[in-house]
Formats: structure tokens, C-alpha cells, sequence
């Protein structure tokens, strides 16, 4: 997760009587992922039945063109009273 903030000077903006904070903010999460794994991404796992066999229900490293985890971007505001 990578989050960038400003905080906005709310003194000198001249609103400071009711709002005593104010902040922006930008936020990424799953922005990269390094490693040597050949495939999309190494977390993934699709592979599996519904035996009652734990072992073949979860074969770990298996992707089988999986979707990768997504990647998250938010913006948002945020101010104190």
C-alpha cells in the first residue's frame, strides 16, 4: 500500500473557527508486485474440487490463468472539527 498526503492549511485559508484539520489524500494498494514468478501473480491459487481431501482441494503455486488480486486506487478528503 502506498498512500501520498497533503495536509491543506486550514489557518491560513482563513476557516479555521469550525474545521481545525483538512487532508487529501491518494492512495494505491497491490501497486506492484517483484518477483521471479513467471505468471501474473504468485498468490493466486484456482485450482481445487470439493473432495474431503484438504490436499487436493488447495495445490498451492497452481494459477491456471487466474485473475490477478487487483489493484486499488482511492482519493478522498478527510478533515477533523
Amino acid at each position: 500500500t502506498v498512500r501520498l498526503a497533503y495536509n491543506l492549511p486550514t489557518s491560513k485559508i482563513g476557516i479555521n473557527s469550525w474545521l481545525s484539520s483538512a487532508q487529501i489524500y491518494f492512495s494505491v494498494i497491490n501497486l506492484a508486485t517483484f518477483t521471479n514468478y513467471p505468471g501474473p501473480d504468485p498468490e493466486v491459487n484456482t485450482r481445487g474440487t470439493d473432495s474431503q481431501n484438504v490436499g487436493s482441494r488447495l495445490i498451492i503455486g497452481i494459477d491456471e490463468s487466474a485473475y490477478p488480486t487487483s489493484r486499488t486506487f482511492a482519493v478522498g478528503l478527510k478533515f477533523g472539527f
